[in-house]
């Protein structure tokens, strides 16, 4: 009887036999040869990159600073324009003390962008990354939809001028 058991038993466990031996019992996942596991493990790292694409395409782009959106009345539009060789980093400062950053500008290149409006009186706050000096700009009372062009000329690290105009 004992023998009998023991027959059926190898006969019954041979299958199983080969995947205890490998270890774990996610081994036979992974068993084959190289190149099985290779595009087993390809097509698993595609389907999860395509998974990962399909969810960062889809929802809000959020707000757009490279074009203007001259149907919204309640915005400020502001270019900046960096005749520097220095990169700049240019912040909005209010009456009321509050100082937000507006953007970082390249050297010798122009950015747009856009706000919301804010009634009290503002100005810019310059501050060119590797220079010493921070500048500040003349103080600003501005209407909603109105543009303000801020031009940094190629010495106002050293001087500290900003040339705001009005449009």
């Amino acid at each position: 009887m004992g023998n009998r058991v023991a027959r059926f038993a190898e006969s019954y466990l041979a299958p199983w036999r080969d995947r205890t031996r490998r270890g774990t019992p996610f081994q036979p996942v992974f068993a084959g040869s190289l190149w099985q596991r290779r595009c087993w493990l390809q097509s698993l790292s595609a389907v999860v990159c395509l998974g990962g694409v399909a969810l960062g395409c889809g929802g809000n782009p959020g707000p757009s600073t490279g074009a203007f959106q001259s149907s919204s009345f309640d915005s400020l539009f502001i270019v900046v324009e960096n005749q520097n060789f220095y990169d700049a980093a240019v912040f909005l400062q209010f009456q009321g003390g509050n100082r937000r950053r507006l953007a970082t500008v390249s050297a010798y290149s122009t950015e747009r962008h856009s706000i919301r409006y804010d009634p009290s009186e503002m100005w810019f706050l310059v501050d060119f990354v590797g220079a010493r000096l921070a500048t500040r700009s003349q103080s600003l009372s501005l209407n909603p939809g109105e543009t303000v062009h801020l031009q940094l000329p190629a010495n106002a690290h050293r001087t500290g001028q900003l040339i705001t105009l009005r449009q």
